[in-house]
């Protein structure tokens, strides 16, 4: 009995032949497919980790813009509430000396006529308020922190009553 040994090596035409037995060749064809499925599955994998990766940094560049603008508005929240409290103690330090504020147009600014040279005085019939220099007219002189006599704005004349607007 002679018996071929398998796989045979041979040479046709020229060119390296290798002969192989069904099995052999089927055997041989699914390796050849598992590994092409394993280079399918790390191919996959790999994209897989590579989307992972973009939206990784996807959101680290969103967290550290948001970080950034944080950042940005936290310091304009500090400066506004500094101005703020600049503007409020201009407006009471303002208010302690008797000026007169109003809004000018002209130089879009709160603006304070320094009033401390004069007194205020209604005339009881028409409700008009005059300036009177506190040279031209007798100055009752009040203690710094003396305030006017409650509910004096309700002594004028309702159609010449100041605005009075109170925090």
């Amino acid at each position: 009995m002679s018996q071929s040994r398998y796989p045979l090596k041979t040479i046709i035409n020229g060119d390296s032949v290798v002969i192989l037995t069904k099995g052999q060749a089927d055997t041989i064809n699914n390796i050849f497919d598992t590994q092409k499925q394993k280079i399918a599955d790390s191919k996959k994998l790999i994209a897989f980790k590579d989307s992972l990766l973009r939206c990784k940094d996807s959101l680290l560049n969103a967290t550290n813009f948001a970080l950034v603008r944080y950042d940005s508005l936290n310091a304009q929240y500090i400066n506004t509430l500094m101005f703020l409290d600049y503007v409020e103690s201009w407006v009471y330090d303002r208010a302690k000396e008797g000026s007169f504020l109003y809004y000018s147009y002209d130089s879009t600014c709160i603006e304070a006529i320094d009033l401390s040279d004069y007194e205020v005085r209604k005339n009881d019939y028409t409700g008009a308020i005059f300036f009177y220099r506190i040279t031209d007219t007798p100055f009752i002189h009040k203690k710094k922190n003396d305030s006017f006599r409650k509910g004096w704005e309700q002594e004028i004349t309702k159609t010449n009553r100041p605005k009075i607007n109170r925090l």
